[in-house]
Parts: C-alpha cells; structure tokens; sequence
C-alpha cells in the first residue's frame, strides 16, 4: 500500500491526557465518564513498567475530504472520512485493514505482510520501533455537514510483563450447585 499520512511523537502523558479528555458517546457516557477497557489501558500507561518510549500518532489521509477537512491548532488539516453509524449513534468503524498492517509493521507486532507491505521505503523502516506504541486517527462523519468525530485505534508493543491469573470460589448453597466435568 501506499498512503499519506500525517505523523508525529508523543510521549506517554499527551496519551494519558488525550484518553481522559476525550468526550466518549454523550447518550452512553457522562462527562468524565469512559469505557472499562479504556480505562485498563490509562491504569497500564500509569502503573506497569511496560518499557513504552513514546507513542506514534499516525493520521492516514485522503485525497479530498468528506466535508471541510479538521483543522487543529492551525498547523494542520486533517482529511475528514465517510462513515455509516450504527443505531443511529456509534460509528461502525474507524480503521481500514491496510492502515492495520502498517501500524503492525510499525510497533514490530508483525514482519512484512506480503499482500500489503511488500518492502518499506527507508522513512518508513526508521519509524518502526518495538518500544514505541502507535494510534491510529481517524477524523470521521456520517454527513458532509455534519461535525467531525474522533476515532482511534491504539496499536501497543510487544512486552516482557507477566500477568496473573485468578479464581475465584462460589460457596455452595442449597438452591446452587456447581458441576465440573472431569
């Protein structure tokens, strides 16, 4: 594939800054207020000794905009792409397959993937890096006239951390019973 892009650096904090401020689905959620696994990956970014450098913010853009493209802090316009919602107010998707693939590539999840990316150029090869996370960013709308919504994919690296496994026991009660099978 090829793609345009806008792309650049931040470090953990702009991440952890950016995901408690960003405004999720105002019918769902109050302000303040986040989905649990958003929420899992700021604890993450705060507490574990993941060995995350940075993070490489990488905006893919299109050719012409679906409405007025997005302009932010008046340094750059950001291509603005269609997409459909789904029960009149969650976005579908964000992302496309071949954005994936690179992001992969990018954060050393994945070698080269033959159908997509066959042999990166050298601006590409020096952007990847097994200690910088990526997030990929989507400004997208259902209408042209419509006000731009933010979607993201956040793509992490590889890392050394183990994780625990727990159970937990249920106290048997007449009306219960508990089977396990051999």
């Amino acid at each position: 594939i090829s793609t345009d892009s806008w792309v650049f650096e931040l470090s953990n904090e702009d991440v952890i800054n950016f995901l408690n401020n960003y405004r999720w689905l105002e019918s769902k959620y109050k302000q303040g207020e986040r989905r649990v696994d958003i929420e899992l990956q700021i604890e993450f970014l705060k507490k574990q000794k993941h060995r995350i450098s940075s993070w490489l913010i990488v905006a893919p853009q299109r050719i012409d905009s679906y409405g007025s493209p997005v302009e932010v802090n008046k340094v750059v316009k950001l291509a603005a792409k269609r997409r459909s919602r789904l029960e009149g107010r969650v976005f579908q998707n964000f992302g496309e397959p071949a954005h994936r693939v690179v992001a992969e590539y990018l954060v050393n999840l994945s070698k080269l993937d033959k159908q997509y990316l066959k042999a990166p150029n050298p601006p590409t090869e020096e952007l990847s890096n097994p200690h910088r996370g990526v997030m990929l960013v989507y400004p997208v709308r259902e209408r042209e006239e419509e006000m731009v919504s933010v979607g993201f994919e956040m793509l992490f690296p590889k890392n050394e951390l183990g994780f625990n496994v727990n159970f937990t026991v249920l106290k048997k009660t007449e009306a219960d019973s508990v089977i396990v099978s051999a």
